[in-house]
């Protein structure tokens, strides 16, 4: 834990800022908007016959006054706006204006980017000329707090930098949450003066902590405080003022609160006086963090914030900030007050947004750097800048903007100006005397001229460009997603080893390129073939994470990008408890003709991961619907989801074509939890412990636990559980790849744009479905995987079998398995140069109804593309009826039940 102590904090996108340190209940002196307001008991109506007698509290005394930091006297805002849905977002504002209403079509929340989730019809805007805030209605976008009510989303409008990565900002009680049941328009500010919106509701337990642990450890008991927030926006304000009243209606103090604070993964925490070095924040006197969007939380008193939950690479992403210190006897009311600040992305403007809303004279001058390349004239923007003062003591960060300058605010002394990354050489800074009146002229900062490598792939057979992964390694190594097969890119000068390649089924080009620093391109052109075309079958993977997902940092159109550049058909994402829809960022991209998003959602209680496959999302739903992690029961109280559960609602609120097993042997694997014995008995295992509805399974999530799997899905299978197996890459970075392995589906409809979750549902579901690490296995003739075919006992069945790879991949060995056993084991040499590894028959003799499936892998690391990973191939079963309905039971097929299956030792299998 790291612990601020009456410091300012930019946390994750978000600057704290602790003011200074009172030794009472601190009040701020906001400007004065001749806001009326009304009793806050009065408007609740809270003293009613539910709440207890003076004789029936104990301790403490109700007569106790109120201690500590919390604002005293304060009274909500009395209500003027003519409806509780606010004003008419369309038209545009007069200049001074503000408004405050819900938003009723995508056209009113479009300042809040391309992604509708992040403002929804349904929610909330307070918007002036300067700035726009988005409060969520009664459901929440995110999982982590279950009900509505957050501010959602901000921008500064008129500027450049303002997409921001702000997830949420919510009311931390005692580390319980709201539960929101009204959020209205109180001010609509039509009237000419601010703008205000309400949000009420109880205190609950923290569901998301609840549902994750599988305990209430964190999520103590909630108190039945009533809990109200208001949001007040002024004309030509950046500022947002936030002021929560809390109703203290239960037997026992009530001591702290603060916030819930949640601004994405992707952010850059920088502190003054530190630089960015996360870790060493502690006691810091200003923490801030700075993007292309940037936020300020202002508090009015001495406090301390801490932060319980931290990303891996040391940034918080989902924070408890506890600054409210004292007690509130019970039937008393209290209330906090912090300004929220959006920025265009420099430090220095949150400052000076603080300073004006406060009244405050600023000192600073102002001062420009633009930043230039060597004998270009091309500007170069969105470069952060790092400005250090005489000592060498970090004062801030700012961004250029689209004309190539940056704009500082600094007292007159010396400062040294540093750039971050970019995609050129680095070792340049610029040293800058600044006196009293600032400069005359905007500061020049020259960096060296980078290399240029202009990439130019195509498609042999369609004569057109395509979509390609370029990967180069040389004095930088980078990994670049190309949309549209023509790019120039930026580049330290130097020697590149450069690979472009369309994933499992192209060739590849592997060529060396020296790079000078030269404003003229050096060209690389590829033309790849489609050497191992698959007619009649679609491939795609179904466990993807991009920032949707708390652990992983990749933006949901790189994820996008990624998918297209390596090739498959479709792509299967499955955030973490969010059915984020990524229809939408294909679409906007407009490469629906060539990728189509199977929507998902990966719901991940502590004892085991679940895919829902092919679901409808809801931004209307907390989640987009996807099923919250704790679940009211009969009693009304909040218990951790069940497996049953998880796939009744994937099923009935999401329309899921499949529920799917994830990685059932990791440390969070459903088998691992239930102990799922491979030599048991599957009748012996109740349905409430293993339900039943479960389509799918990973075979492969990595190959450290492929054999274990493997034995699972035997003994299932042996017990008449036709479970399908399925191989994904589960990646959360980039570069994995994508579809690595993928599944190969055999589908007539075999293009990216004719597909729909309606086909591949039940496409999936017939159980012809092959896992294709680098190489694939293909039955052939009329065969098919998952079917039944009625056989004759002792006869061999010649089953017409082909084995595909790629140039760069080779497979050596075959395995035939008949109920989980290995009958036949073939080696083979490779038959073709190009892409066949093997082509022949394989023959069983089956003496009662069986499975036959077929693995195949190659001991060599693949050369390109899967550079180092053995290549592989496992397909789900053909099943075989030898004997009738022998048992009478309107099924032909009986499972071979009885058997044990023997430790599986495949090649594949690994760390």
């Amino acid at each position: 834990m790291r612990l601020f102590s009456c410091s300012p904090v930019f946390f994750a996108g978000l600057f704290f800022v602790v003011a200074a340190c009172d030794d009472g209940g601190a009040h701020i002196t906001p400007t004065d908007t001749g806001t009326e307001t009304t009793d806050l008991f009065e408007t609740l109506d809270l003293l009613d016959a539910d709440l207890e007698t003076d004789a029936q509290l104990d301790v403490p005394d109700v007569d106790e006054p109120i201690e500590g930091n919390w604002l005293i006297g304060m009274s909500l805002t009395e209500t003027t706006a003519a409806s509780p849905t606010g004003a008419d977002l369309s038209p545009a504002l007069p200049s001074g204006a503000v408004r405050a209403g819900i938003v009723t079509d995508l056209a009113q929340r479009a300042e809040f980017g391309p992604y509708p989730g992040r403002c929804r019809v349904g929610d909330f805007k307070m918007v002036n000329e300067r700035a726009a805030f988005c409060i969520e209605g009664l459901t929440s976008v995110m999982h982590m707090l279950y009900d509505g009510g957050h501010l959602i989303d901000a921008v500064a409008l008129g500027g450049v930098h303002t997409e921001d990565q702000l997830l949420f900002h919510g009311v931390n009680l005692e580390l319980r949450e709201t539960e929101v049941s009204q959020v209205e328009v109180v001010r609509d500010g039509s009237d000419g003066g601010d703008a205000v919106i309400r949000t009420t509701g109880k205190d609950a337990a923290l569901r998301f902590l609840a549902g994750v642990l599988g305990s209430n450890i964190l999520s103590f008991p909630a108190s039945n405080h009533t809990v109200v927030t208001e949001y007040k926006l002024a004309g030509g304000s950046r500022t947002l003022e936030i002021t929560t009243f809390i109703s203290h209606e239960s037997t026992s103090y009530l001591r702290t609160a603060g916030d819930y604070l949640s601004a994405g993964d992707l952010m850059q925490v920088f502190v003054p006086g530190v630089g960015f070095d996360a870790m060493q924040t502690a006691g810091s006197q200003h923490i801030t963090v700075s993007v292309l969007g940037s936020y300020m939380l202002s508090l009015p008193f001495e406090g301390q914030i801490m932060a319980f939950a931290e990303s891996a690479d040391a940034t918080p992403v989902f924070t408890a900030f506890d600054y409210m210190d004292g007690r509130i006897p019970p039937r008393k009311v209290a209330a906090y007050t912090r300004l929220f600040v959006v920025g265009e992305g420099s430090s220095f403007d949150l400052e000076a947004e603080l300073a004006r809303y406060k009244g405050e004279a600023d000192s600073r001058v102002e001062v420009q750097v633009e930043v230039t390349e060597l004998g270009s004239a091309d500007p170069i923007a969105d470069l952060l800048l790092q400005v250090f003062d005489a000592q060498d003591v970090p004062v801030g960060v700012a961004f250029t903007e689209p004309d190539g300058v940056a704009t500082f605010a600094i007292e007159p002394g010396e400062y040294r100006i540093v750039p971050g990354e970019w995609d050129g050489p680095l070792g340049s800074e610029l040293s800058l005397s600044v006196g009293a009146g600032g400069l005359a002229a905007p500061a020049v900062l020259q960096l060296p001229t980078a290399a240029r490598l202009t990439v130019e792939v195509d498609d042999v057979g369609l004569n057109a460009a395509m979509p390609a992964r370029i990967k180069l390694q040389g004095p930088v190594h980078r990994l670049f997603h190309s949309a549209s097969g023509r790019d120039t890119l930026l580049l330290p000068p130097g020697d590149y080893q450069v690979e472009i390649s369309r994933g499992l089924e192209y060739d590849v080009l592997q060529t060396s390129v020296s790079l000078t620093d030269s404003l003229t391109p050096t060209v690389v052109t590829a033309a790849l073939e489609r050497v191992m075309p698959t007619p009649g079958f679609v491939a795609g993977e179904f466990h993807q994470h991009a920032t949707p997902s708390l652990d992983s940092t990749v933006p949901v159109v790189d994820r996008v990008l990624e998918n297209l550049a390596d090739g498959v058909d479709f792509m299967g994402p499955s955030d973490h408890d969010q059915a984020f829809d990524y229809s939408d960022i294909v679409e906007q991209l407009g490469v629906r003709e060539q990728l189509f998003a199977l929507n998902g959602v990966e719901v991940s209680p502590s004892w085991g991961h679940f895919n829902g496959v092919g679901v409808l999302p809801d931004p209307t739903k907390t989640s987009y619907g996807s099923p919250l992690l704790s679940q009211r029961n009969a009693d009304g109280k909040y218990e951790p989801i069940t497996a049953s559960q998880i796939i009744e609602l994937l099923v009935r609120d999401l329309s899921a074509k499949l529920v799917q097993i994830n990685h059932p042997r990791s440390g969070s694997g459903f088998f691992e939890s239930i102990k799922l014995d491979p030599d048991g008995n599957l009748e012996d295992i109740s349905e409430s412990k293993f339900p039943r509805g479960f389509s799918t399974m990973e075979l492969y999530n990595g190959n450290a636990d492929v054999c274990k799997v493997a034995r699972d899905w035997y003994m299932l299978l042996n017990n008449g559980y036709k479970m399908i197996v399925v191989g994904n890459s589960d990646t959360h970075g980039l570069g994995g790849p994508a579809g690595f392995p993928r599944n190969y589906v055999r589908l007539a409809q075999d293009t990216p744009a004719q597909l729909s979750r309606d086909l591949l549902g039940p496409a999936i579901l017939s159980g012809d479905v092959t896992i294709a690490g680098g190489a694939l296995i293909q039955v052939g003739g009329d065969w098919k995987l998952g079917e039944t075919r009625a056989v004759s006992a002792g006869t061999p069945i010649s089953i017409p079998v082909q084995v595909l790879s790629p140039p760069y991949s080779r497979t050596t060995t075959l395995l035939v398995v008949v109920n989980g056993h290995i009958v036949e084991s073939l080696t083979f040499a490779p038959l073709s140069e190009d892409i066949i590894d093997f082509d022949g028959t394989v023959e069983v003799t089956l003496a009662k109804d069986s499975y036959v499936h077929f693995v195949v892998w190659g001991t060599d690391g693949m050369t390109a593309v899967y550079t180092g990973r053995p290549p592989f191939s496992i397909t789900n079963p053909i099943f075989f009826d030898v004997d009738g309905d022998a048992d009478d039971d309107g099924s032909l097929y009986e499972a071979p039940r009885g058997e044990t299956v023997p430790a599986v030792n495949y090649a594949i299998c690994g760390g």
